[in-house]
């Protein structure tokens, strides 16, 4: 099983969005004024398995993760079940960066677009949109013309 057959929205979606599909995303239920408890692990159950293994793994060895998951259980005091599932998101998240961008990892920079700040990410895809949208808008103005 891996991620990019079972996962085919990777890199489509927003980080919050993807991270929400897998059910890595807390999910709020309230019902009246009472407030229950806010839960993972909606979604699919098998890209989740995968992502545990993944992050089992990646806290093991010296990388990002592993220093984010350090800093999750002994700074902050998280435990160690929510730290890892913290850690299976941001690998989730990254994956989604590097598909989106079709760029490799070099695993210098953290969670988001790799080697790209966030303002320069914002006004690239902002230009892709753009040049997407400029086809159709040429076409249309086209057909409004000759109607």
């Amino acid at each position: 099983m891996t991620l990019i057959a079972d996962l085919p929205e990777l890199g489509l979606l927003s980080a919050k969005q993807i991270a929400a599909l897998v059910g890595l995303a807390p999910h709020t239920r309230r019902s009246g004024k009472t407030r229950y408890r806010e839960t993972t692990g909606h979604g699919r159950p098998g890209i989740r398995r995968v992502l545990f293994n993944a992050a089992r793994a990646a806290v093991r060895h010296p990388s990002l993760f592993k220093d984010f998951y350090d800093r999750l259980v002994t700074d902050n005091r998280r435990p160690g079940k929510v730290a890892l599932t913290a850690v299976m998101r941001k690998i989730l998240i990254t994956a989604n960066a590097v598909a989106r961008d079709r760029e490799p990892w070099h695993g210098g920079v953290a969670v988001g677009t790799p080697g790209r700040p966030h303002a320069e990410q914002t006004a690239h895809r902002a230009g892709r949109v753009k040049a997407a949208a400029a086809p159709r808008a040429v076409a249309r103005s086209a057909s409004l013309e000759a109607a």
